[in-house]
């Protein structure tokens, strides 16, 4: 119960991308509450304040920086796993569209000239 408490009260630093200016810490609330106002995006980046000096914190390397979508605790989290899968999956739909696309265009065109059309 104690980790549960303390993951309530857990802030973070944020950035729009690894290159940009670090804001923060910023608590959990504040950041579900401008998630849903729609000033912040799940895709800033997110690292959890763990106490460090902010000097420290400009030196984290990119792997300590997650998207919000990937932080558990915040609202719109989204499993890396199932994101990847997500991605997978809308790459797979664009693939088959775009197959059954031309597929229809060579049909037609194939048609138009059986027809003595074109």
């Amino acid at each position: 119960m104690h980790s549960c408490l303390r993951l309530a009260n857990m802030n973070y630093y944020l950035r729009p991308s690894f290159d940009a200016r670090i804001e923060g810490p910023v608590s959990l609330d504040d950041i579900n509450d401008r998630l849903a106002e729609g000033t912040l995006d799940l895709s800033h980046l997110a690292t959890p304040d763990l106490g460090e000096s902010f000097k420290r914190v400009q030196g984290l390397p990119r792997h300590d920086w997650k998207p919000l979508r990937h932080t558990p605790e915040v609202k719109g989290y989204v499993s890396p796993i199932a994101d990847s899968k997500m991605r997978s999956l809308g790459r797979a739909f664009l693939f088959v569209t775009a197959i059954f696309l031309i597929s229809l265009a060579i049909t037609y065109i194939g048609s138009s000239i059986f027809l003595g059309g074109f």
